[in-house]
């Protein structure tokens, strides 16, 4: 298996707080790029999505922001306990790496 190469993406700094309410208007959030639709983490050894799926992101002095947009019709869970393993499932995940080593 060859080796992942991460995607790259620049996170823009908030103007000011956002409001968490689902709502993308506010003037940062209308700047903030959208990531290209995900694919499968192994990548082109498996098909492409059937839905679609993108995010975008921003910070602030005190928060990370992420808003995701999500074509599937269906969304479901059935994990009830913090910390189960949900990688098994269809799931939408986000892994930051602030320190670039890769691992942490």
């Amino acid at each position: 298996m060859s080796a992942i190469i991460s995607k790259s993406y620049v996170c823009y700094r908030a103007e000011s707080p956002l409001q968490i309410d689902g709502h993308l208007n506010e003037p940062s959030w209308k700047r903030a790029p959208w990531t290209p639709l995900f694919v499968d983490i192994e990548g082109d050894i498996r098909p492409l999505p059937r839905f679609g799926t993108r995010a975008m992101m921003l910070w602030d002095d005190q928060y990370f922001y992420f808003a995701a947009d999500m074509e599937e019709p269906d969304v479901w869970g059935t994990l009830t306990k913090r910390d189960s393993v949900i990688c098994n499932d269809n799931d939408f995940e986000i892994f930051i790496d602030p320190d670039d080593d890769g691992e942490h």
